[in-house]
């Protein structure tokens, strides 16, 4: 079964054999199909990037909070220390 709809956002946590340049390539088939907001979590920066396009991207270091679009998440914000917190 697949839904006929996009999900707003979507999360990718980079593995250790995750290429960049795949990880691009996914990333714009999910906005080429409507997907608003896609987080790559990459544990090995300890950063978190946040694209609304391939072009349009902001990274949110351990300093940060992590946050989105109130039309998508309202409200949310979450400390980047807490997403790698053991």
């Amino acid at each position: 079964m697949f839904l006929d709809v996009a999900p707003d956002l979507v999360v990718k946590v980079m593995s250790p054999d995750d290429r960049w340049s795949e990880v691009m390539k996914k990333l714009g088939e999910y906005f080429a199909i409507g997907v608003r907001l896609a987080w790559v979590v990459d544990p090995e920066t300890e950063s978190v990037y946040a694209y609304r396009a391939l072009t349009d991207v902001r990274r949110f270091t351990k300093s940060d909070s992590l946050t989105a679009d109130d039309n998508i998440l309202p409200g949310f914000s979450l400390a980047v220390t807490e997403v790698f917190a053991e």
